[in-house]
């Protein structure tokens, strides 16, 4: 943390001294190597730019350090995949792709490709043949929800006339009559051409119209869609989606990742987290987090007390998705008495987030806005199936209190609330004898057990210290047993009263009988000698019960992330349908939809929102594409055209807007649009291949 520190005081003040006329050095062979050959393909132009305003090797390896921790798809663990996918290609890619060329792998078409997007998921090659010139067809599944990128499509790469390295294939820009032999005289002779392809691959053929399979390209008129050269842009531009380079600012403005503002003093805290499952059979993890008084700082304003906290953090699955951004704000103020009453408790924060079944890494920070302190924690988490053959059993949660609430809320319910009840988790796990310990759990049935098989059940409660046997309680489950249960959640109240001073431990057994079917881990707890031991004051929010429309996009943004569109968009329709102003969540549904190509059930859900609000940029966006996917370009036009004048046009804008006047015939409009765009960003090949070949 020190040397990140150290590195972040130095970038300031490069930063800050530079001016604009000032003179970029030559940088050493080894950073210029790693910029121009070894990331050239992956850096984004802000990372570029960023790298080449450092001024000594320190600066540059600590940069290097964090370009490629922002990429790890594993935070914490000693291995960074992305980086060691990254060389593996890069190696492949020098070691079998440059072999027709002079060059080396990394520098060829086909090398570029390879690195951005991996092995394809199959590899066709055509040699040289009385009809066509060598080429070779890669086909690719990628997840659009990461790379942007359509689900399924092609590249190809040919020898032009035959000769030379392997040249990426554009279906404007170099027409089937580049793979084709012999002399193609007339435009109308595409026809013929397409029957040579298709004698030596139909599925070649295809992919030499357009690179999407199922594109409706115009065969009645011989004429390649346009989509394929959105793609190969769009792949062009793959590392400014796949990595949020806000990370750039943070260096220099304190946020996590590279410490400055927060560079004090570390915080220790204390974690709790465990999941439990709702009346709707999904899980919610639950965690706490706690910071003892020594540590929590208050401030104070004329005669107010205040304390301001942030909560920040991540859940990422055992692929190295993000599940979840946490981010919470604390900030209350208090009377002189109030602190009088809480000084020497513990501060405890309490939080959930919904779950999918599956592995988790949790990793949250805990920053003191006051005292400018923070701590961090890490914790892993494995949420089980909702439908299981097999009894389970939770973790154990102990608590030192529990609430009965007087009144319980149909829309919104809090961290560790189970119904009725509210629970107040214990987090350092040490009792009074003057205390009651609270133990929660729940156990999650088979499909197949009866309301007979439940009643046979109990749950022994084993309590020891050391090799002692301190106590055993045990309680049946009969009286919880109903048809068509699939879980049962226990609370045992068990008085301290009676035990001595020292350390404890307790499991819970179910039991069938005489005969024990599950075991949960022990938990561990302390009965201290002190008459009373100071609970917590607790901060928590309110979170979305049930069958809201919230809980429904929650539960939709889950199961678009690990690529459940059709689970993803059923969770996105009952949330619209239950708040049709819900905005963002027609929005977020309309993207599963486009990566669907469902583009008549984008208008659908999008034409009420453009009535109400005819500004709305993204709305229009999405219906632009959409109208360009049925084939109605002049609808896509005027929506494109709609988003223009809202906000000044982005690269992306008026490329989908130059290609729907392209299709729609408008060839003079097309170039116009298509020459703005390589004007706002002149490093795009595939446009400017398309402008030469429209100019023409």
């Amino acid at each position: 943390m020190r040397t990140g520190k150290k590195f972040i005081l130095l970038l300031l003040a490069v930063l800050v001294s530079l001016s604009a006329v000032a003179q970029k050095k030559e940088l050493p062979r080894k950073y210029d190597k790693w910029l121009n050959e070894e990331v050239v393909y992956i850096i984004t132009e802000q990372e570029r730019e960023f790298f080449l305003q450092l001024t000594t090797d320190e600066q540059r390896d600590k940069y290097i350090e964090t370009f490629w921790r922002v990429r790890d798809p594993s935070p914490g663990s000693p291995r960074n995949e992305y980086k060691e996918e990254h060389y593996r290609r890069l190696e492949y890619a020098n070691k079998f792709l440059g072999r027709e060329t002079y060059r080396q792998g990394w520098q060829t078409d086909r090398g570029r490709i390879y690195i951005l997007l991996g092995e394809p998921q199959n590899k066709s090659i055509f040699p040289s043949s009385d009809t066509a010139y060598p080429m070779e067809l890669w086909f690719y599944s990628q997840d659009p929800g990461t790379t942007g990128l359509d689900p399924f499509f092609y590249i190809l790469f040919f020898k032009r006339g035959g000769i030379g390295e392997y040249k990426l294939y554009s279906p404007i820009g170099d027409g089937i009559e580049s793979l084709v032999t012999g002399e193609v005289t007339v435009m109308g002779d595409r026809d013929r051409m397409l029957e040579k392809l298709e004698r030596v691959n139909v599925e070649l053929a295809r992919a030499a119209m357009s690179l999407i399979p199922g594109d409706p390209t115009q065969l009645y008129m011989y004429r390649s869609s346009l989509t394929s050269d959105m793609l190969l842009a769009k792949i062009d531009s793959l590392p400014q989606r796949l990595v949020d380079t806000a990370y750039l600012d943070r260096m220099l403005a304190g946020i996590p990742g590279v410490e400055v503002e927060y560079s004090y003093k570390i915080l220790n805290i204390g974690s709790l987290f465990i999941p439990f499952r709702n009346a709707a059979g999904d899980f919610f993890l639950n965690y706490a987090l706690q910071i003892e008084p020594e540590y929590f700082k208050i401030g104070k304003y004329e005669d107010t007390y205040y304390a301001t906290l942030e909560v920040i953090g991540s859940i990422t699955d055992s692929q190295g998705r993000k599940m979840a951004d946490l981010q919470d704000f604390v900030n209350v103020e208090f009377e002189e008495e109030k602190i009088k009453r809480i000084g020497g408790a513990p501060f405890l924060y309490a939080g959930r987030a919904l779950l999918l079944p599956g592995r988790y890494t949790i990793n949250l920070m805990v920053r003191n806005k006051v005292s400018l302190e923070y701590g961090a924690v890490q914790k892993e988490v494995f949420i089980p199936e909702a439908h299981i053959d097999y009894l389970h059993i939770s973790p154990l949660l102990l608590t030192y209190n529990v609430q009965q609430l007087s009144e319980v809320l149909p829309d919104r319910e809090i961290a560790f609330q189970f119904s009725e009840l509210r629970l107040f988790p214990n987090i350092n796990l040490t009792y009074a004898k003057t205390n009651v310990l609270g133990v929660y759990l729940q156990i999650q049935y088979p499909p197949t057990y009866t309301i007979a098989d439940q009643a046979e059940l109990s749950v022994r409660f084993d309590i020891t210290s050391g090799e002692q046997e301190a106590k055993v309680l045990t309680d049946s489950l009969r009286d919880y047993a109903t048809a068509g249960a699939e879980t049962v959640a226990l609370l045992r109240k068990i008085p301290l009263i009676d035990f001595a001073p020292g350390a404890y431990e307790i499991t819970a057994t179910v039991l069938k009988g005489e005969k024990e079917m599950i075991v949960s881990e022990p938990a561990a707890f302390t009965i201290t000698p002190r008459p009373t031991v100071r609970a917590p004051w607790f901060y928590t929010r309110d979170y979305p019960t049930v069958d809201t429309y919230i809980y429904h996009s929650m539960k939709g943004r889950l199961y678009a992330a690990t690529g459940k569109l059709e689970e993803a968009v059923a969770e996105l329709q009952k949330a619209v349908t239950q708040n049709p102003d819900y905005i963002v969540g027609r929005l977020q549904l309309a993207d599963l939809l486009l990566n669907k190509r469902d583009f008549q059930e984008v208008i659908h859900i999008l034409e009420p929102v453009v009535i109400y609000d005819p500004n709305n940029y993204d709305a229009l966006l999405r219906l632009g594409i959409s109208s360009s996917g049925m084939q109605e370009y002049r609808d896509a036009i005027r929506y494109y055209e709609r988003a223009r004048g809202l906000k000044p046009p982005t690269t992306e804008l008026l490329n989908s807007l130059g290609a729907a006047y392209y299709d729609s015939g408008n060839l003079e409009k097309a170039k116009e649009v298509f020459a703005e765009s390589l004007k706002l960003k002149p490093d795009q090949p595939y446009i400017k291949q398309l402008l030469e070949k429209l100019s023409s």
